[in-house]
């Protein structure tokens, strides 16, 4: 430490006084003593005091080898500096960082560590070219300088450094600054600015493939940029005409190449059944079965009322006709083919009727000629409980007076005409036909008369199925034969009254379908068991009249009404007008004594 004083002044010497001296009666040793406590005390009071006055530093530095310069008196002591009490200034400085200027606190409370980071300084770098090259560099897109010049001042990490020179293509790369005032030089490649070949290709006709050495460029017209001063082959490719292949010798610049393409043809002969079927070419109706069509691709659609159209993919042969023999099934075979299989997965029987002839249907207030011509396919018998759950698996026919209406095979129950229509047209889903029944949210609209998906009998082929001169479906006279089926008997008496007392047919409630012997057409329950839902709306307005009904064909009734009719009789019946075969109700309510089974057209009208 260097501390500044004022100039020494020279005096004359003056001898010292002598003094008195003291009293050799004070015993010497006494004496002593007290000079030893005073230098004790005067020690321990100026160390209490250098040490409120001084502080030992200690500076932490990033980096670790940078240097630190006091400005203030200061002494090192095994890498510590002690300072006097009060603010100092350090700076601090390293290669390849900014100084820096600390000011900091030496004293009892203060931090005897003080941390110290250093800024690294900006990266430089320089760019050369080969060849060599005058132009400008950006970094990150702006302007910093020249091809060769030493660029300043750039922060460290990855930059994007653009190189231009004219007559050469701009250049573009990632360049990674150290920093810490270190130079980064790279040198790049630049490529020469080469104006491309512009071939136009055009063709008569257009939209033809062009192919350039093999690889799809488009469709004509076109215009290609190629490189220059090469050979290529030029391709076009149109359907229906014979390719077009030329050597080009391609040079800077715009040039062209127009072709005319040869058209080739071929004949198509088309033979079609049935034969007034409707034949469409590309979308087009044709009348003619012999044409000449260019060799290319030709989507050929075939179609006719009542059948199942077809499609082809045709291309003709220039060298020899083709002939193209489309035969359409008919629609109905085609379902009634998916029919049977869904049929002989669920083990249904369904037996076929070709009606012929004329019937009345008896009502209540008039006598309806009726003639059926349409080949119709019934269920033999009613649809069971289990069948109807693969539709609805919580359905529940229920029991009555402890009776069981629910057994698997015992016929469906306490559902509406809406549930059955519905249950119909899940039939004729699962089996891939169109249904019969219109829906809407869930509610019947009408029905398709054209459609042979599953429904109901109608009320005429009930009727003409059950036909008969006698008044009952037994006879005239009461009671049923034994066996004859499933009515109101004497096992009956403690649910029903009144009941055929002579009668027992051994079940209380409905028997499993087919438990009694089928009627002369193999149909089993027809009448008996239970009554049955009807596809016809029942007219409850309908008043006498004078005038002879007209014969009606292939009646299905109105589109839609309030109730329906039901037809045939149960084990709730027992009366001569309910069992009479002229007895028609009607409802539309579930009951526990009305079923249904299934039926279907077996073509169309």
């Amino acid at each position: 430490m260097i501390l500044d004083h004022e100039p020494v002044q020279a005096r004359s010497y003056q001898p010292p006084k002598r003094k008195r001296r003291r009293d050799r009666s004070s015993p010497p040793r006494f004496r002593g003593a007290w000079l030893v406590v005073f230098l004790l005390v005067l020690l321990t009071a100026g160390a209490w005091y250098v040490t409120e006055q001084v502080q030992f530093i200690d500076f932490e530095t990033d980096p670790v080898e940078a240097s630190v310069r006091l400005e203030s008196p200061h002494t090192m002591v095994g890498g510590q500096v002690l300072l006097w009490r009060g603010r100092h200034i350090a700076n601090v400085t390293a290669e390849g960082y900014h100084p820096r200027q600390v000011e900091f606190e030496a004293g009892r409370d203060a931090p005897r560590t003080v941390p110290v980071t250093l800024d690294p300084l900006p990266g430089k770098l320089r760019v050369s070219t080969t060849p060599e090259a005058e132009g400008e560099v950006r970094v990150d897109g702006e302007r910093a300088g020249g091809i060769g010049e030493t660029l300043e001042d750039l922060s460290p990490g990855r930059h994007v450094v653009q190189v231009g020179a004219e007559g050469f293509e701009m250049h573009r790369q990632t360049v990674e600054i150290e920093g810490y005032g270190r130079l980064t030089e790279i040198e790049i490649s630049l490529q020469k600015i080469v104006t491309p070949a512009l071939l136009a290709v055009s063709s008569t006709p257009e939209a033809a493939d062009i192919l350039i050495d093999g690889a799809w460029r488009g469709r004509t017209p076109k215009q290609v940029a190629l490189t220059p001063d090469t050979e290529v082959e030029v391709a076009l490719l149109l359907p229906g005409h014979a390719p077009n292949r030329q050597t080009l010798k391609l040079k800077s610049g715009r040039q062209s190449h127009v072709a005319t393409l040869i058209s080739r043809t071929g004949v198509l002969e088309l033979w079609p059944t049935p034969a007034n079927a409707t034949i469409r070419v590309d979308g087009q109706v044709e009348l003619r079965r012999q044409l000449r069509l260019p060799q290319q691709a030709h989507t050929i659609e075939v179609s006719a009322p009542g059948y199942v159209p077809k499609k082809y993919v045709v291309v003709p042969h220039p060298d020899a006709p083709k002939q193209l023999f489309a035969v359409l099934q008919s629609q109905a075979k085609v379902e009634y083919s998916r029919r049977q299989k869904h049929e002989r997965d669920l083990g249904l029987a369904f037996i076929e009727f070709q009606p012929r002839g004329s019937f009345e249907i008896t009502t209540t207030r008039r006598r309806i000629p009726v003639r059926l011509t349409r080949p119709f396919s019934i269920m033999d018998r009613e649809v069971t409980n289990a069948l109807y759950q693969r539709y609805q698996a919580g359905h529940d026919s229920g029991k009555v007076f402890g009776k069981r209406l629910d057994r698997p095979s015992q016929p469906v129950v306490r559902i509406s005409w809406a549930d059955a229509a519905l249950f119909a047209n899940w039939m004729s889903e699962q089996a891939g036909v169109s249904p019969f029944y219109r829906v809407r949210d869930g509610r019947i609209e009408g029905f398709d008369a054209n459609a042979t998906g599953y429904r109901l009998p109608s009320e005429a082929e009930w009727v003409w199925l059950t036909r008969s001169e006698k008044r009952y479906a037994w006879g005239d006279f009461m009671p049923p034969p034994d066996r004859f089926g499933n009515l109101a008997d004497a096992s009956a008496a403690d649910i029903v009254q009144p009941v055929l007392e002579e009668y027992n047919d051994g079940h209380a409630v409905s028997a499993d379908v087919g438990s009694f012997p089928p009627s002369a057409q193999g149909l089993y329950d027809l009448p008996g068991n239970v009554a049955e839902w009807m596809h016809d709306v029942f007219l409850d307005k309908l008043r006498i009249s004078a005038r002879p009904e007209p014969e009606r064909v292939n009646p299905l009734g109105e589109a839609s009404g309030r109730y329906y009719v039901i037809r045939g009789f149960g084990w709730r019946d027992s009366g001569r007008k309910e069992l009479s075969l002229s007895n028609r109700r009607y409802d539309r309510h579930p009951r526990d004594d009305v079923g249904f089974r299934l039926a279907y057209y077996l073509d169309s009208p």
